[in-house]
């Protein structure tokens, strides 16, 4: 043991490591490009790590210190400790570090918490006590933990995780775990990401000061923590002082530090800005009395530029607040958003005037008040928005400015209307994208939501000028309808846009995907979305649109090309509205290759007459008629008369019908289907309309499946079925709806429960159908609608086996029941066990049985009943394994007249197999044997009352713990015996 120094010998001392630290520091500089030339080499040929080099440094009598860099190629982490096996004096003069064997693991921001699990026992008053281990992402980690008192206080030998990690930009995270084994404290560091390099020094006990040298991308990143940390009474405090030094890029920085007094803060600290980062390097400076900030802080920037300052009060209770006058940084201040508050705190409030690139006053309150010119926070440009304050709520109207290029002045570009910091009425939002270009929303609030039809325009910053325009409908804050939105890289070289419909803020339907330049107007892509907004199907799609724009509107003639072939096209009106006008052949919004339409625009935009349907012909290579119809020369775009036309998802299906002169479906509507082989459409169902509201029977296809039942004014009422392809042949599934089109029962599974319902409960006969139309059982239940089974019953279970036999008229089963289960080769059920019930006690078993598992259908019990429904006598267990079709017995044991399991029994629960012996109150005593098959994983150990008590021995795929239990918790020390990874040789760990 190393004696205890003297104060002078400690700051000799530090002296001393310090001097260490600088010619470190040095050497690492003068050793670079050596280091790097080896790396490559290691590289290259995927060498052992390399031992860069060892530099010893003697102190005064007792200590020695020494440095190990050792440099780490594989993802694999890196970490050392002295070795324990010499004398100590030996151990300080050596100080051979052998390294451990961990996975590399990525350690995100924020995510210990996920990842990190303590598992251990609380007390009586919720204390943690008794031995506590850690895991990290579901792996233990060797040797961290230790032991609590009852009263929740650490006690003995402990390794910790240290909680505050570090982070820096350009290379991720350190975990780091700090232990103390033989009286020698060391750190094991884990790199998660890229190189390291690992040195460690020895100290005294109870002191440990660490340097860390990552390695990564052929650059330095250089950490110094010097601290000293003492055990107290459970308690670690944190004494001395502690410093952080970055080298980012080759550029070193001062982060901060300063000087802990038990644990408390004291004296000057320089401590990092909430949004430190690489570029971004923000610090504040000052002074810490008992943890609490007094006198003047000043804010800083990359470590000498003052940015801020401003003072503290130290309150008697309570956190120091802001008094007095202040420079103050923006919360997201950072270099592309350097916006700075100058005015006055009053208790931690602020009060009067603030300035913020022209500023406002504040109340007494620290409300704001009046009129106001403050940065407008949606944009990341040079944009203010002036309007009155009352009670710091926005008021009245506000304007929206920017400054412009030419003329360095401020104009008008957007704003609106608030009323008690709500928006109201119309408004034009300003919008930043991501790579900077502008967008400006016009449309209307109400009571701050964004209602009815909301306009876009994609600007350019240099001259104003109108890239593209799109828009559509909110309804309640979220978008619905037919909407034309713009992509998130929206930019002038990369003009993308998007047409499609939203419903409750999710898009659904076919959405299609348009590029644009100034001379063509491509379609590259089409999307389906699902009902939930999930995207289920993407295709590119290659449709060129040539024209000319006018004010981000169409004009003129276009011609629409499917790659260099020309497929359509038409006129649109000379004024910039947008407008189609005249004879126009266009392609299917849907199936834009396959499909065009051919007709006329009225100068409203509008169709009118009759429009011909044509589909591409492949062998033919042309397109050829199919459908056509007819629309209302008055009125807009609205279908009458005959019809026949394609489904809007589907080409491969044809309506038939007619539209009355109000645009509704009516009469008798016929669906044909294309035929794959043949490539012919043909009959397959259909059904009537009344003013387009379903009626009556119909048969339909949606999605590859047939579908068959009723309509009442297009709400669905009754029994439908759901048939499997595009046949009647093969039934999948069944529903019923009660008179308001509500599901209130679906049946989905190999077999199909059909009958009637009243009031949602069963009545009558009721069958069982298997999937392919063939009748396998059923029953009946009463006629007073409570849904009774009674008389005879064969009961199809979901899960394979049935049940058949008789229920009384109270719906209980009585007599005896067979139970069969389903025979794949001979497509029947065959009898395999059963048992009686009592006829004179509800459902209650009784005599000889051989049932299955309640939980698990490929294990089955046989034995007997007593009167009184309890298991007595030798029950025998048979299991049948997986892919296997005949059972094998496998163990059992006996039950007592009061139906307990007692003496030597062989079961399975779940995964696991048990083998051990029960006492004569059902409890497990002295040895069992269990085996886990889905982990596999065996036990051998004692029970005592039924709980874990004595020696244990548990195999895994991983390694051996041994150890002892005491009334079911681990006590005493646990060990591992594992294989390293790559190595014959086993170790052992303790925890």
């Amino acid at each position: 043991m190393i004696e205890t120094t003297t104060q002078n010998q400690k700051l000799e001392f530090s002296k001393i490591a310090e001097q260490c630290i600088k010619q470190l520091e040095l050497q690492i500089d003068k050793s670079f490009d050596r280091i790097n030339d080896e790396i490559d080499t290691l590289l290259d040929i995927k060498m052992a790590p390399l031992n860069v080099s060892t530099i010893i440094y003697k102190l005064p009598s007792p200590q020695t210190v020494k440095i190990d860099i050792k440099i780490k190629l594989s993802n694999e982490v890196c970490c050392g400790r002295v070795s324990n096996q010499m004398d100590e004096q030996s151990a300080l003069e050596n100080s051979i570090l052998q390294p451990l064997s961990y996975e590399s693991e990525l350690l995100k921001e924020n995510e210990e918490l996920n990842k990190l699990q303590w598992i251990g026992y609380y007390g009586e008053k919720n204390f943690k006590v008794g031995q506590w281990i850690a895991k990290w992402k579901g792996d233990l980690l060797n040797e961290v933990g230790g032991l609590y008192f009852n009263d929740g206080k650490k006690q003995g030998q402990w390794k910790e995780i240290i909680e505050n990690y570090l982070e820096f930009m350009k290379w991720g995270h350190i975990l780091m775990i700090q232990g103390k084994i033989s009286g020698e404290l060391f750190i094991m560091i884990k790199r998660l990401v890229g190189d390291l390099m690992i040195m460690e020094l020895k100290l005294e006990i109870g002191q440990i000061w660490m340097i860390n040298i990552i390695l990564e991308n052929k650059q330095f990143i250089l950490v110094t923590i010097k601290m000293v940390k003492k055990l107290v009474d459970g308690i670690q405090n944190k004494v001395g002082r502690e410093c952080k030094n970055n080298y980012i890029n080759d550029y070193k920085t001062q982060s901060g530090g300063g000087i802990y007094d038990n644990g408390v803060k004291i004296g000057n600290w320089v401590i990092l800005g909430d949004q430190f980062k690489d570029g971004n390097e923000i610090t504040e400076c000052g002074q810490y009395e008992n943890g609490k900030k007094v006198a003047i802080w000043e804010i800083k920037w990359k470590g000498n530029e003052k940015i801020g300052e401003g003072l503290f009060d130290d309150q008697a209770e309570g956190e120091s607040v802001k008094i007095g006058k202040w420079i103050d940084l923006d919360e997201e201040f950072s270099l592309e958003h350097q916006m700075i508050y100058k005015g006055e705190y009053q208790n931690g409030k602020k009060i009067d005037r603030w300035d913020i690139c022209g500023g406002g006053l504040y109340d007494q309150r620290g409300n704001k008040t009046g009129t106001w010119v403050e940065i407008y926070q949606g944009l990341q440009i040079k944009a203010i928005q002036i309007g009155e304050y009352q009670n710091d709520n926005k008021t009245g109207r506000w304007d929206i400015l920017q400054k412009d290029k030419a003329n360095k002045e401020f104009k008008q570009i957007g704003g609106g209307s608030y009323n008690y910091g709500v928006k109201i009425g119309e408004w034009i939002d300003i919008e930043r994208l991501k790579n900077g270009q502008q967008v400006l929303w016009n449309g209307d609030y109400s009571h701050g939501q964004r209602v009815d039809r909301w306009n876009f325009w994609c600007v350019e910053d240099e001259n104003n000028e109108f890239l593209i325009k799109g828009g559509g409908f909110y309804k309640n804050g979220v978008k619905n309808g037919d909407w034309v939105n713009f992509n998130e890289e929206f930019s002038k070289e990369k003009q993308l846009i998007y047409d499609g419909k939203y419903q409750n803020d999710k898009k659904i339907g076919i959405w299609h995907s348009f590029q644009f330049d100034k001379k063509n107007f491509q379609q590259i892509g089409a999307r389906y979305y699902d009902i939930q907004g999930i995207l289920k199907v993407e295709k590119n799609i290659y449709l060129t649109y040539q024209g000319n724009l006018k004010n981000g509107y169409k004009v003129g003639q276009w011609q629409t090309l499917y790659g260099s072939r020309q497929i359509g096209g038409g006129k649109y009106d000379e004024k910039g509205h947008g407008k189609k006008i005249g004879q126009w052949k266009e392609s299917s919004v849907d199936f834009p290759d396959e499909i065009i339409y051919i007709g006329e625009y009225n100068n409203d935009g509008q169709k009118i007459g009759r429009w011909d349907i044509e589909v591409w012909n492949h062998e033919k290579n042309q397109f050829g008629k199919i459908g056509d119809g007819q629309y209302h020369k008055m009125t807009d775009s609205l279908k009458i008369g005959q019809w026949k036309e394609f489904d809007s998802k589907d080409r491969s299906i044809i309506y038939i019908g007619e539209y009355n002169n109000y645009g509704q479906k009516i009469g008798r509507w016929d669906i044909e289907v294309q035929n794959d082989q043949k490539k012919q459409f043909e009959k397959i169902g259909g059904g009537s309309y009344n003013n387009s509201l379903k009626i009556g029977k119909w048969v339909f296809i949606q999605k590859n499946r047939f579908y068959e039942g009723e309509y009442n004014n297009d709400k669905k009422m009754g029994f439908w079925k759901k048939f499997d392809g595009q046949s009647l042949s093969r039934l999948r599934s069944c529903r019923f709806y009660d008179l308001n089109g509500i599901k209130i029962l679906k049946v989905s599974s190999s077999f199909m429960h059909i009958g009637n319902l009243r009031n949602g409960n069963k009545i009558g006969k009721w069958q069982t159908w298997l999937y392919d139309n063939k009748y396998i059982g059923g029953g009946l239940y009463n006629e007073g609608g409570s849904s009774i089974q009674i008389g005879k019953w064969t009961i199809i279970d979901d899960s394979n086996p049935s049940y058949v036999g008789e229920f009384s008229k109270n719906g209980k089963k009585i007599g005896r029941w067979d139970i069969e289960i389903w025979n794949h080769e001979k497509n029947q059920f065959e009898k395999i066990g059963g048992g009686s019930y009592h006829k004179m006690t509800d459902s209650l078993k009784i005599g000889q049985w051989k049932e299955f598992d309640s939980k698990d259908r490929s294990i089955i019990y046989i034995g007997e009943y007593n009167n009184y429904g309890q298991k007595i006598g030798r029950w025998d267990i048979e299991f049948k394994k997986y892919q296997q079709h005949q059972f094998e017995k496998i163990g059992g044991g006996c039950y007592d007249e009061r139906g307990i399991k007692v003496g030597q029994w062989i079961f399975i629960e779940g995964y696991t197999k048990f083998e051990g012996k029960f006492n004569n109150d059902g409890k497990k005593i002295d040895l069992w044997y269990l085996r886990d098959s889905r982990y596999e994983k065996e036990a051998r150990g004692s029970y005592q009352d039924d709980k874990e008590h004595g020696e244990w021995e548990i195999k895994t795929s991983s390694g051996t713990e041994k150890g002892c239990y005491s009334n079911g918790r681990k006590i005493d020390k646990w060990f591992l015996e594992y294989y390293e990874r790559g190595s014959r040789r086993q170790k052992q760990i303790y925890y």
